[in-house]
């Protein structure tokens, strides 16, 4: 997915301003659920949500930002994003939608602005079950799948230099690979690879055999100058940190896996 890159440096934290996204004046409401005057969105009463049609971590992702729009007294609308045919900056810019979700890593890309981090990104190596690459140390002359401009593709590169990376455009293609044998592992965000490889319909075909700390984390992207929002974001996602729900949500996702 487009933006699906390593942070290159931190996005400071913003103060709520005076950006005007979107064409109707909405309410925020702050950690304690009272509303205050400012929030601009693309639809009255609505947060409206570019969400990638991978599969993984959509649930997740969408269960986060749903609890943040009830902090915010909106509701949420989903607009499926393919990361193949439409840029989720250009979605954003053009008012399609309010935030892009879906597995973005934090960066310093002028595109968006970036909220504050929900998920501690980690990297995973995913092979076909049986398969000899227990780690990297596995990988050399390895030909290995990774999201083209993705953290994995660079982790890739810093952590196995002698592995062979094969860029892919999407999803689709970079799991089609592995089943077909044209690349040996996969290397992914953590939540994406536990989908596969525990996907009722595979189950069994694949093992993730290792996880890696990266440091990064995902976020929710808005349009440049949109500080509103995000400083709204933030303040709701403080909240549900704050009163147990992100924990909730976060365990009945992973805490199994």
């Amino acid at each position: 997915m487009a933006l699906r890159t390593r942070v290159l440096a931190s996005i400071a934290a913003v103060a709520l301003g005076s950006a005007t996204v979107g064409c109707a004046s909405e309410t925020t409401s702050d950690p304690s659920g009272a509303t205050q005057p400012g929030l601009v969105t693309v639809k009255p009463g609505t947060l409206t949500v570019c969400s990638a049609s991978e599969p993984a971590p959509v649930a997740f992702n969408t269960s986060v930002i749903s609890a943040v729009a009830r902090k915010l007294s909106l509701k949420v609308v989903l607009v499926a994003t393919d990361p193949g045919s439409r840029n989720l900056a250009t979605d954003l810019k053009g008012r399609r939608c309010d935030l892009g979700a879906g597995a973005l890593t934090i960066t310093s890309d002028p595109q968006v602005l970036f909220t504050d981090g929900y998920y501690a990104e980690k990297q995973s190596l995913l092979v076909s079950t049986g398969s000899p690459i227990a780690g990297l140390a596995d990988l050399r002359g390895k030909k290995v799948g990774v999201l083209t401009s993705s953290a994995g593709a660079t982790y890739l590169r810093e952590h196995a230099k002698t592995a062979v990376a094969v860029a892919m455009a999407d999803q689709r293609q970079l799991y089609a690979a592995l089943k077909s044998g044209s690349v040996s592992a996969v290397i992914e965000d953590l939540p994406v690879n536990l989908a596969h490889q525990n996907d009722p319909a595979q189950l069994g075909r694949f093992t993730v055999v290792e996880t890696y700390d990266t440091g990064d984390e995902y976020g929710f992207a808005a349009a440049p100058g949109n500080h509103a929002l995000i400083a709204s974001v933030n303040s709701a996602l403080a909240a549900i940190t704050a009163d147990g729900e992100y924990q909730k949500i976060y365990d009945q996702y992973y805490s199994a896996n």
